[in-house]
């Protein structure tokens, strides 16, 4: 979930995207009314193949307005077996304390 420590509320419509060279990359989602999102699309039955994957992303961009912020989904995880699962719940992202990245920096 998406949410602004600011307000201590959720942030809806923050686009999030991945890198587009990697195998996850998934189309631009928004997050929902309650901050929350889920990106569907890209899986795999081999645990072994995502983690040893040069090409495989934990990172995420959001955008929001006209703000770009990007966060590591391994290391917000705070879970056991990152690799071993389909599905993780980063739980709350405040997006204040993620860090800017510069719009010019993200490939086209």
């Amino acid at each position: 979930m998406i949410y602004s420590k600011i307000t201590n509320k959720p942030i809806q419509n923050v686009k999030i995207f991945g890198y587009k060279y990697a195998i996850n990359n998934f189309d631009t989602i928004n997050s929902r009314k309650d901050g929350g999102f889920v990106i569907l699309g890209w899986s795999s039955t081999s645990s072994d193949f995502r983690r040893d994957s040069r090409d495989v992303s934990s990172i995420f961009l959001l955008k929001n307005k006209n703000e770009f912020k990007f966060a590591d989904s391994k290391k917000i995880y705070k879970g056991e077996n990152y690799y071993k699962k389909d599905t993780i719940d980063l739980g709350i992202i405040y997006f204040e304390n993620l860090k800017s990245i510069d719009k010019d920096s993200i490939p086209k």
